[in-house]
């Protein structure tokens, strides 16, 4: 799926200073400033529950009720003020005001629910930060960004780190499914008009097992895959010279190979394809695209679908 014309991204913020860091990245990346494309800023702020509007009936427990009350009126304050800083920040990063929309939601089911929820509404892609003061605070079992990566698997998603650096420089981690020809099709009608220097990597383990002729069999035929997605990125309009592939063998750890590669060439964005992220029981099982996530601190990571 692209970033095709009329098409709308969700950024779900929690009004943290940690969430800003979505704010920071999009507003430093070319992608974002295009015409077509529509930035819908969605915070879902903790409301009064039901068990205390129904205390607000009863006199016995009208301080209560207001205190309780006063704090969802100050919840909602804070993510407005949060919002309206957003917005400043990306128009003065260049991004018409015309181009971003506001929407601040009361919580109805759970955080992650309302945002899976409205991911649906017709949007081409979701981005959220890694950590925040209460929407994300870190990969784990049971957090919203789990439950977000699990759960959209029909939509592109970019998970934010801190500090990100924006460089015209991409990193498509690649493995040979059909994943990989999804995150070079998503590039190919994403990224062509902006001139990013895109390279195609993949790593392979060290197989003790191997005999040495197998595994040169194996990376020919890497070599040869990579190759023939270099073709599609030309075909589709990318410059030659910025697609390069870089291809290392005898490596102990995929996950780690790619964000050594990131952190070497100091690329911030990385993309992939979902390989098996398809449930929360997979998220813990060793699949390259689940650590890398864990493991991307200072890079955003894009999860094709």
């Amino acid at each position: 799926m692209a970033l095709q014309a009329n098409k709308k991204i969700l950024v779900a913020l929690d009004g943290s200073s940690q969430s800003f860091e979505t704010i920071k990245y999009i507003g430093g990346v070319k992608l974002f400033k295009q015409e077509h494309i529509e930035l819908v800023l969605y915070t879902v702020y903790n409301a009064m529950p039901q068990a205390y509007r129904d205390l607000g009936k009863d006199p016995q427990f009208a301080k209560v009720y207001s205190e309780v009350l006063h704090w969802e009126h100050n919840e909602k304050k804070r993510c407005e003020g949060f919002l309206e800083q957003a917005q400043v920040a990306l128009r003065d990063a260049g991004i018409p005001a015309s181009q971003v929309k506001v929407k601040l939601r009361k919580k109805k089911v759970g955080i992650a629910r309302d945002i899976i929820k409205e991911a649906h509404d017709g949007y081409s892609a979701v981005m959220i930060g890694r950590r925040g003061g209460g929407l994300i605070k870190d990969i784990h079992l049971g957090s919203v960004a789990v439950k977000l990566i699990s759960a959209l698997t029909d939509v592109p998603l970019c998970v934010v780190g801190q500090d990100v650096p924006v460089t015209g420089k991409i990193l498509m981690a690649l493995d040979i499914s059909d994943y990989a020809r999804r995150v070079v099709d998503f590039a190919a009608a994403t990224l062509v008009p902006h001139d990013y220097h895109l390279r195609l990597f993949h790593a392979i383990r060290s197989e003790t097992s191997l005999p040495p002729e197998a595994e040169e069999l194996l990376r020919s035929e890497v070599q040869s895959h990579l190759l023939h997605l270099r073709e599609g990125l030309i075909t589709a309009g990318v410059q030659p010279d910025l697609v390069t592939i870089r291809i290392l063998t005898g490596i102990r750890s995929r996950a780690e190979a790619v964000i050594e590669e990131a952190v070497r060439e100091g690329i911030g964005t990385i993309m992939m394809g979902r390989s098996g992220i398809h449930k929360i029981s997979d998220f813990f099982i060793g699949r390259v695209s689940n650590k890398v996530i864990q493991m991307a601190k200072k890079q955003a990571v894009w999860i094709i679908t």
